[in-house]
């Protein structure tokens, strides 16, 4: 840093030493001049004065702004103090001009002894790059100091995310909103959306959302609605006005009145007109009384039966001569109905479709050949580029056949339906013999990513494989269904992102949502399944923000799967509905893993501690099944409950039949006020005072193989008494069960090391031991 100091000499009315009558100005309190340094530049004049020395000092007389971008406003502090004896009044600022200014009304009093702040700003209007040299001039002749400024501008550069804002299918009367979302490109300026014109009802600017600023390379998003009063289809061209320049995007929604009958998928997803096909209808409610009717594109189906509440079939016929593309379905149960808009696509036959292969890559892929089947595996090289339009079937005709893709690829749009099948629409299974399904998609690393959008990948996942696979590569999904009986979902490895909004993962068996090591979450939102496990990841992948709303894994699921060794992190808590179990974790011996009880986490498998786990605060942890803690010699379990607020390991009091392992301690435990239901625990290190420990139904006892107080203890179990193997110590409490004995030393030998004097039974009977 360097300083500048600038002196005027003043002149006495009667000699040197002034007259008695000379006084200085007023000082702020408490506030100091800075000291001047040996570097500091001095400027020296001797200036006629009444009252004494006049001394000016500028701190930091090279002042830069950094890079910033046009629009953008970059504020800087500059010290000046008054280090001399009469008081100052900055009069002008020579040479400050536009794009720099400052926030200070002029003339700007500075008393003797004081100091002030200017704040200079930076408000560039164009690129380059900008110095000024300006001049601070006081009252005082001749006592002036130089001040440099300089700052840059570098092109702002962005793109939308997307050009087309889909908002789907929406009830009259009611609203939807959809992000729109620019991002920014720069290097070091912001990005900001200032207006969003030509939009109209029935699509809206969110209030609140002007502008929208981002930096670079992050997001400004703007939140849109889409609230139709009436049925129909609507389109709008819409611009973005930014200080990168302006964008176009598309607002496309459809307004319909729903039936009473929900309808919400339909398998498969695509038939030829020239063979009769059975389709099944998954919805409802269907109720058993139900006289149901069925209907594609205005065509009926035959043979039509309720499977249960959720699924009717029927068949739908050969049609010849019917229309083919995008079509509706309608289903009836007397005056209620319920439709499915735009997720069923008519083709001609088989035979007549056009073949997918490495020649196709050249154009584009489109409903004209539908529907296209491939004849061996596809695959899109790293200089290829796969492009699959809206209303495009593509299906497999054997079942180790599959699209390989290393290049680019853009699948679908947001207004029409894309499909992946097999040619004889046959789901695979693991009986001897059996062929049906294909293998699927296999996405390879990448450098540019790829959009899925609003497409069916059924009956993929042959051999028991994941039907959609990705290594190492960006892959943004909106609107996926999978269907078909998979046994995993879709698969991510390598350094990636999961981007999954509004997946429907459907006929899976095990695993809908596999990631492996590397693997984060970008964007995971509103996704259906009824996998016994929706998402089975390494536990690093949860340690920053929950996961997006919205999701219905129905009653059954097993949350997400933690797995790994987790590092020091906090795992982060989930919206409503969703859950963590641990599979195996590992914390190591530098690690700390920090669980607050607030996170939704059931301990169904093994989490061994070498490092530290702090549970910070009470709450409760499911715990079932292998659920087992343990704390190695060198872990600690950190608790800091508190009597008011107690912290449990265990189930629901309305599920205490459950038992589980429980905890055992090989290290250090700090704190209390924990309790353990229906699970044991060991004790197997020295623990000091352990206060207020609770046990409830444990079907394995409290085991003590160490020296330490258990001061407040609660002991409830009809199977197994208190078991004392090693250590010296005391215990305080009460005792309650049917157990044969409350407390068992083995050898009898401690019965003279342990003081339970203060250790009594609930229903006042004498304690029982086999020390008697």
């Amino acid at each position: 840093m360097r300083s500048v100091f600038v002196w005027s000499v003043c002149i006495c009315l009667a000699a040197c030493g002034g007259s008695d009558g000379s006084t200085g100005g007023p000082v702020d309190q408490g506030t100091q001049p800075d000291l001047m340094r040996p570097d500091s530049q001095v400027i020296a004049d001797s200036t006629p004065g009444d009252m004494g020395f006049a001394q000016l000092e500028i701190v930091e007389t090279m002042v830069s702004f950094g890079v910033t971008g046009v629009g953008g406003q970059e504020r800087r502090d500059v010290g000046i103090i008054n280090s001399g004896m009469v008081d100052l009044d900055i009069v002008e600022i020579e040479g400050l001009s536009a794009p720099f200014s400052v926030n200070r009304t002029l003339p700007a009093r500075i008393p003797a002894g004081a100091r002030r702040t200017f704040v200079f700003v930076f408000e560039p209007t164009d690129v380059g790059t900008f110095e000024q040299n300006v001049v601070l001039r006081t009252n005082v002749d001749g006592v002036d100091a130089d001040l440099s400024l300089s700052g840059s501008v570098e092109t702002t550069d962005g793109r939308l995310v997307s050009s087309e804002i889909n908002f789907g299918i929406q009830q009259p009367g009611q609203s939807k909103s959809e992000f729109l979302l620019l991002e920014n490109l720069s290097e070091s300026s912001p990005i900001t959306i200032s207006q969003v014109s030509g939009i109209e009802a029935p699509f809206s600017v969110a209030p609140g959302q002007i502008p929208a600023t981002a930096a670079p390379g992050e997001r400004a998003q703007v939140l849109l609605n889409f609230s139709p009063e009436m049925d129909g289809e609507y389109r709008q061209t819409i611009t973005i006005r930014t200080n990168a320049g302006d964008f176009e995007a598309q607002l496309i929604g459809r307004a319909l009145a729903p039936g009473a009958i929900e309808v919400v998928r339909i398998k498969p997803a695509w038939a030829p007109i020239d063979e009769a096909s059975r389709l099944t209808i998954y919805g409802g409610p269907f109720p058993a009384d139900g006289v149901f009717t069925i209907s594609v594109s205005g065509q009926p189906l035959d043979e039509v039966e309720r499977l249960d509440e959720t699924r009717i079939r029927g068949v739908l016929p050969a049609m010849p001569m019917a229309e083919t593309g995008i079509v509706d379905v309608r289903v009836e149960n007397g005056a209620a109905f319920g439709l499915l808009v735009g997720r069923f696509i008519l083709t001609g036959p088989v035979a007549e479709g056009a073949v997918l292969d490495g020649e196709s890559l050249a154009g584009e892929i489109g409903p004209d050949g539908n529907p296209w089947t491939l004849n061996s595996v596809l695959r899109v090289p790293m200089d290829g580029n796969l492009v699959v339009s809206a209303g495009t079937v593509i299906v497999a005709g054997e079942s180790s056949h599959a699209i390989r893709i290393q290049g680019q690829a853009r699948i679908g749009s947001r207004d029409g339906l894309v499909i992946f099948s097999k040619a004889d629409r046959q789901a695979w299974s693991d009986e001897v013999g059996a062929v049906g399904g294909w293998l699927g998609l296999r996405i390879e690393s990448g450098d540019e990513p790829i959009n899925i959008l609003n497409t069916v990948i059924e009956y993929a996942g042959f051999g028991g494989e994941p039907a959609v696979m990705i290594d190492g590569r960006s892959v943004v999904f909106e609107a996926l269904t999978l269907q078909g009986n998979q046994r995993v979902g879709l698969s991510y490895d390598g350094q990636t992102a999961v981007s999954l909004v509004g997946a429907t993962l459907a006929d899976i068996s095990d695993i809908a949502l596999n990631l492996g090591d590397g693997v984060s979450i970008g964007q995971l939102s509103q996704t259906w399944t009824r996998a016994q496990i929706p998402v089975a990841a390494h536990v690093r992948s949860f340690g920053r923000l929950p996961i997006g709303a919205g999701h219905d894994w129905g009653p059954e699921h097993q949350g997400i799967h933690l797995r790994g060794s987790t590092g020091t992190m906090r795992v982060a808590n989930q919206p409503a509905g969703v859950y963590y179990t641990i599979d195996s974790l590992d914390v190591a011996a530098v690690d700390t893993f920090s669980v607050p009880p607030t996170v939704p986490l059931k301990i169904t498998g093994s989490l061994s501690v070498a490092g530290t786990l702090a549970i910070t605060g009470g709450g409760r942890f499911d715990a079932l099944g292998d659920g087992l803690v343990t704390i190695a010699p060198s872990g600690v379990l950190s608790l800091t409950a508190t009597a008011e607020n107690r912290l449990i390991f265990g189930p629901d009091v309305e599920q205490m039949q459950a038992p589980w392992p429980g905890l055992v301690i090989d290290g250090q435990i700090d704190g209390g006020f924990v309790t353990i239901r229906n699970g044991g625990l060991e004790l197997n290190s020295d623990f000091g005072q352990l206060t207020g420990l609770e046990m409830d139904g444990a079907p394995n006892p409290l085991t003590i193989n160490a020296s330490g107080q258990l001061i407040g203890l609660s002991y409830r179990s009809d199977t197994h008494p208190i078991q004392i193997t090693a250590g010296e110590g005391r215990i305080t409490g009460t005792i309650e069960g049917t157990a044969e004995r409350d407390v068992q030393f083995t050898p009898t030998d401690l019965c003279d090391l342990w003081d339970l004097a203060e250790l009594v039974r609930d229903d006042g009977a004498a304690l029982r031991s086999n020390c008697d």
